[in-house]
């Protein structure tokens, strides 16, 4: 998942529509009315999350994916109240309903993409393959094991473009280790492939 931290202030305009709607709720998030407010969030949520899905890194354009609620806004674990507030919201892939915030839903994420620990307890093999780490309890291994499994991080279009990866992150580490960072700086996946030089 992405590492990052809100460097944007939320849109004015999302702030303004809060102001003019205080009754708004999740069936107007998908108003012709929001539309213009949600292009811009997902402008600004794009720069936080360097033109990255917040879920599996895939490199994302600001004009493609959707924005997606951390904390669902419908379901079982709804928070309508977090319906219009942005700091609930992340910017994601949804061309593919396998994996990401398609496959989500609206369950409740036991790990959250955001502060530079998210990925800590998360491992990623040479296969492509996302799973957690050795060293960790058997809770801990679960919240791991649901959170890959309900993003579905291990589809098998993002194992095999993680695989790629991985092999060149390998040799680079292997031949010229200095050179690693500055070479991952702006690639896809960046935030997991780190995990191999940890």
């Amino acid at each position: 998942m992405v590492e990052f931290t809100r460097r944007n202030p939320e849109p004015p305009e999302l702030t303004a529509f809060r102001e003019a709607s205080p009754t708004a709720g999740p069936s107007e998030f998908s108003s012709i009315g929001f539309h213009s407010i949600k292009l811009l969030v997902k402008q600004k949520l794009n720069e936080d999350q360097f033109g990255l899905c917040a879920y599996c890194e895939s490199a994302l354009s600001p004009a493609d994916g959707q924005i997606d609620h951390v904390k669902p806004k419908g379901g079982l674990h709804a928070r309508p109240d977090l319906t219009f507030a942005y700091e609930n919201y992340v910017h994601g892939c949804c061309h593919q309903p396998k994996h990401c915030g398609q496959k989500k839903g609206d369950k409740l994420l036991p790990i959250e993409p955001g502060p530079l620990s998210c990925n800590e307890k998360f491992v990623l093999c040479t296969n492509g393959d996302i799973g957690p780490k050795m060293d960790l309890s058997r809770q801990e291994k679960h919240l791991v094991c649901s959170v890959r499994d309900m993003l579905g991080l291990n589809y098998s279009s993002l194992r095999v473009e993680r695989e790629k990866w991985v092999a060149v992150s390998l040799e680079l580490l292997r031949f010229s280790a200095e050179e690693f960072e500055s070479f991952i700086a702006n690639k896809p996946y960046r935030f997991i492939l780190r995990r191999l030089a940890s």
